[in-house]
């Protein structure tokens, strides 16, 4: 035998138990001799092909359930991860994970999806609070992709909040099922307006501007050098 414990078919090993801390510790593999499921050194572990998983009752529940736990009775900051990468030598350090995650003592629970960037490990993007907020972090882009050349994109800097369209398409604002307010890619708004193509702001309907005392309406036009200005106090 090749190992401990050692079961071989006809065309290579098949089962493998070994106390050789240089490769596998456990392993066992097709008649082909290639691993199914294999634990390393490091105590990982790896499955090749497709898994199937058929959880049992868990803590004698009514329902079939697939646990993974910190710990018993553990504190904030502790929760389980599942890591998904496309690679087995170094899995815990490049690829993506979701976490479930004790947010404080009692219990709150937050799910966190982390995925590496080239060369990077595992950073947090998304999270999903104990009260249902959808929270994005990294560099705070939610983008809806039609294509690859047509796309929107709302993003949180540590300066501003950014809503486009990448490319010349206009910019709908609705309530109730219907548009209320447009911005054309030349920077024309409408307000009733679905295409304000004749100035930099059309709106349908009456406009209430200045209600305070000491306020006013300004209007410049400007031609050549010259500017004249008509001005109204409310």
């Amino acid at each position: 035998p090749n190992a401990k414990l050692d079961i071989q078919g006809s065309l290579g090993q098949l089962f493998s138990v070994t106390n050789n801390f240089s490769g596998s510790l456990f392993a066992v593999s097709d008649i082909s001799g290639v691993p199914i499921f294999d634990v390393n050194s490091s105590g990982i572990s790896y499955f090749n092909g497709l898994v199937k998983i058929n959880p049992g009752k868990a803590n004698n529940t009514s329902y079939d359930a697939l646990v993974l736990a910190g710990g018993a009775n553990s504190t904030s900051g502790s929760g389980a991860k599942m890591y998904l990468t496309g690679t087995v030598n170094d899995p815990l350090a490049r690829g993506t994970i979701i976490e479930g995650l004790m947010t404080d003592n009692s219990n709150a629970h937050a799910l966190v999806f982390s995925t590496s960037a080239a060369s990077s490990a595992p950073a947090e993007r998304m999270r999903i609070t104990s009260g249902g907020e959808l929270q994005v972090t990294g560099n705070g882009v939610i983008k809806n992709e039609h294509s690859s050349a047509n796309y929107s994109y709302w993003q949180q800097t540590s300066t501003d909040a950014r809503l486009f369209t990448q490319y010349a398409q206009p910019l709908y604002f609705g309530t109730d099922g219907s548009t209320k307010m447009t911005i054309l890619s030349g920077g024309n708004v409408g307000i009733g307006v679905t295409s304000p193509t004749s100035y930099k702001l059309e709106v349908a309907g009456s406009v209430g501007i200045g209600f305070s005392t000491g306020n006013k309406i300004v209007i410049r036009s400007q031609s050549g050098f010259q500017n004249s200005t008509l001005e109204s106090h409310i």
